[in-house]
């Protein structure tokens, strides 16, 4: 028994993406291969579910972090490789998304998508450096 593949049969029953005005061609012609080198199919799972758009009801504008609305407290997590890696609880955002950032780095190594932090209290810091 001959098994035809399944993803030659999907194209030829979509649409083609030119009468799709959506479809951009940047995100045709996106070759992720360049950006991090070779991928395994792992990395390229966890790229395509890091990339996806945000959801607009989100409680923190930071990757891994949410917000508990019974205690205030801001909740940092990290999801690779099919488990959540629990950081702990913080009193501010900004604690929480540099939390993600230390252990995504560490668990998920090259491949971490990281939240950029802005500076807080940049005079402050300065005069005490002095």
């Amino acid at each position: 028994m001959v098994r035809k593949c399944r993803k030659a049969a999907m194209t030829e029953a979509s649409p083609s993406r030119a009468s799709q005005p959506w479809a951009s061609q940047e995100a045709v012609d996106y070759d992720p291969s360049g950006v991090h080198g070779d991928l395994c199919p792992q990395e390229q799972r966890y790229l395509a579910y890091a990339q996806r758009p945000r959801r607009a009801d989100a409680s923190s504008r930071y990757r891994g972090v949410s917000r508990r609305q019974q205690t205030g407290l801001w909740v940092a997590q990290v999801y690779w490789r099919g488990r959540r890696y629990f950081l702990g609880s913080f009193r501010s955002e900004e604690e929480a998304a540099q939390a993600y950032n230390k252990h995504a780095s560490i668990l998920i190594g090259k491949m971490a998508l990281l939240n950029e932090i802005p500076p807080q209290n940049c005079d402050v810091q300065a005069s005490t450096a002095n």
